[in-house]
């Protein structure tokens, strides 16, 4: 995989490894795909975020732009599914600058919960899972 430029990450763990390899990409001005859950959902529903993308993004001094894939659970069954030919939509955010020291945990959760709040903004109402309250909140729909 390390050919078409992914890399292995351990999951649940400070991958320093993962972490250089991402600043690194940035730093080259490339672009980095990431979820920022940790994985992808199964069920199409964004789930809690956890703060390495925004982490990366804050030590790179890159911007996020948010982004969410819809419909792609209904292909995630296999090959037998395609047949159905689902409709995925992916779609993009305003980029998100950070400010603030990636040393701050607060500034690092704030910056996180942002970043989640924009991508459920993105999805449709029915998708946007743990982020949902505060999506509506943050936008009034």
């Amino acid at each position: 995989m390390l050919s078409i430029g992914m890399f292995p990450v351990e999951r649940g763990k400070h991958d320093t490894g993962a972490v250089a390899a991402s600043v690194k990409i940035l730093n080259q001005q490339k672009v980095l795909g990431m979820y920022p859950e940790g994985t992808r959902s199964r069920d199409g529903q964004l789930q809690r975020g956890t703060s390495g993308a925004v982490r990366i993004a804050m030590t790179a001094e890159t911007p996020l732009v948010p982004a969410v894939v819809i419909n792609s659970d209904q292909i995630m069954g296999g090959f037998k599914r395609l047949r159905d030919k689902p409709v995925v939509t992916v779609r993009f955010g305003e980029p998100i600058r950070f400010e603030g020291s990636v040393d701050d945990p607060k500034v690092v959760r704030d910056n996180l919960q942002k970043t989640m709040i924009a991508m459920a903004r993105l999805l449709p109402p029915a998708q946007r899972g743990y982020y949902a309250d505060a999506a509506a909140d943050a936008r009034g729909s």
